[in-house]
């Protein structure tokens, strides 16, 4: 009789386990997404605040250059008036009234010689300090994109991972369930009853973790996104997603390597800015050295003078106007300076030895950068490689259990054990391929490549 009853348990178990197989996630079943990373970058660079202040300042940036071609343009004043005198005089007991119209217009035009001189220069310091900008614009772009495909590729792993985990604490549950019913019929001990209560146990306290994770992903998400165009979006496989910026990748990784030996200081983004910063400082030094210099001011000024004078018995006789012209050169030595400047030009030395140890430090942590993410990237590929047979076998010994199950040979609890090991290698493959993901786009940020997708270039970044 109980043997009738195990056989009866066990055909009716198989066909629910078949069913419940058949939902679970598989490689296929959550979909081809190469273009929902391209998208989710794309609403990112179009809402997120941080690109919209780099705009900004960058604009900042081109304004201070244009007020330094200003600054040498010499300085004109325009001055003028018109003042009427009215005199009431009595000579001879008689009242007479004296009226005195003057109109005055004066333009003077100065330039300062020596801060035009200076002017030259601040203008060479802006145009590199633009161009610093522009590059800093670029590498916060692009690290930008770098933190979003990494913050919206762990929150798809992670939803990944909860929609098997859902699925296998439905299973758990119905596990358990046929399982007491078992112990009850005499055909199993209480000890396999308490092992599915146990994984229950565990499987909705993972759970609750996962939900967890995912609600503080989508937090993060929304703030650097500024938008929820992601919960839009269909749930990713990492199994069969191919990102954007992976074209080529594996094709070209052989002159990247090759380029980070050779090239790396001349398209690494850190350091083309820190480059940048260095010659701003040699510039602001030069510019310093001119301290000792007098200034030296060229003024022209030009003065009008229109007088006419009315009595009240006579005609009044209009005056010729009056021309004035000035023509000045004017020294100006501040004494204190011979005590000042040396000091100031001492603190520009220092700041130039700054960028170049800044930039120096800069050099070693790129190129220690560049080379640890190769060797992790080689590291990776063998361990996906060893993921993925082992997925494979997971797979295989799902099918297998499953029939050794059907046949009697093995129990219910083995059966799930080996769904759980086919569920931990898929997510185990699953975390490395993300993480493979990240740090390619690491690789080709650290070798200045553009991370961007196709059409979702900033027009502020390349104007002029």
């Amino acid at each position: 009789m109980k043997k009738t009853l195990h056989s009866q348990f066990n055909i009716v178990i198989a066909g629910l386990l078949s069913a419940f197989l058949v939902q679970l996630p598989t490689q296929d079943c959550l979909g081809e997404t190469r273009d929902q990373l391209s998208e989710i970058v794309a609403e990112g660079l179009k809402n997120a605040y941080d690109i919209k202040s780099q705009q900004l300042k960058l604009e900042q940036s081109h304004n201070l250059l244009r007020n330094s071609y200003y600054n040498l343009l010499p300085t004109v004043s325009l001055s003028g008036g018109r003042t009427i005198t009215t005199t009431d005089t009595q000579p001879n007991g008689t009242v007479q009234t004296d009226t005195t119209n003057q109109s005055t217009a004066k333009a003077t035009a100065s330039w300062t010689l020596f801060d035009n001189y200076q002017s030259i220069r601040n203008i060479q310091t802006s145009e590199k300090t633009l161009d610093v900008q522009k590059k800093t614009s670029a590498k916060l772009l692009q690290q930008y994109v770098l933190t979003l495909l990494d913050l919206y590729l762990q929150y798809q792993l992670l939803l990944s991972q909860k929609l098997i985990q859902e699925g296998l604490l439905e299973q758990n549950k119905w596990t358990e369930a046929e399982s007491m019913a078992l112990v009850k019929a005499g055909a199993r001990t209480r000890l396999d009853s308490m092992d599915t209560e146990i994984q229950v146990v565990n499987a909705e306290r993972d759970l609750l973790e996962l939900n967890n994770n995912i609600s503080a992903a989508e937090k993060n998400i929304f703030v650097i996104l500024n938008s929820d165009r992601y919960k839009q979006l269909p749930i990713i496989d990492l199994l069969t997603l191919k990102p954007y910026y992976m074209k080529d990748f594996e094709r070209r990784l052989p002159s990247i390597r090759s380029q980070a030996k050779r090239e790396l200081e001349f398209v690494n983004p850190d350091l083309q800015i820190s480059k940048g910063q260095l010659e701003v400082s040699l510039l602001n030094l030069k510019q310093t050295k001119l301290g000792y210099w007098p200034k030296t001011t060229v003024q022209i000024s030009h003065d009008m003078d229109f007088s006419d004078f009315v009595q009240t018995n006579a005609p009044g006789v209009d005056q010729v106007p009056l021309h004035t012209t000035t023509f000045s050169v004017q020294f100006s030595w501040q004494l204190w300076d011979w005590w000042i400047t040396p000091r100031t030009i001492d603190n520009a030395q220092k700041d130039f030895e700054i960028s170049v140890n800044q930039y120096k430090q800069s050099l070693l942590q790129s190129s220690s950068d560049i080379e640890n993410f190769l060797a992790q990237h080689d590291v990776l590929e063998k361990s996906i490689y060893s993921s993925q047979l082992v997925l494979d076998k997971a797979k295989a010994q799902v099918d297998y259990s499953r029939e050794m199950f059907e046949m009697g040979r093995i129990t219910l609890l083995e059966m799930q054990q080996a769904i759980g090991r086919w569920r931990d290698a898929r997510i185990a493959l699953a975390t490395r391929l993300e993480a493979k993901y990240i740090l390619a786009a690491k690789i080709l940020y650290t070798m200045g490549y553009d991370l961007q997708p196709e059409g979702s270039e900033v027009s502020w970044l390349k104007g002029g």
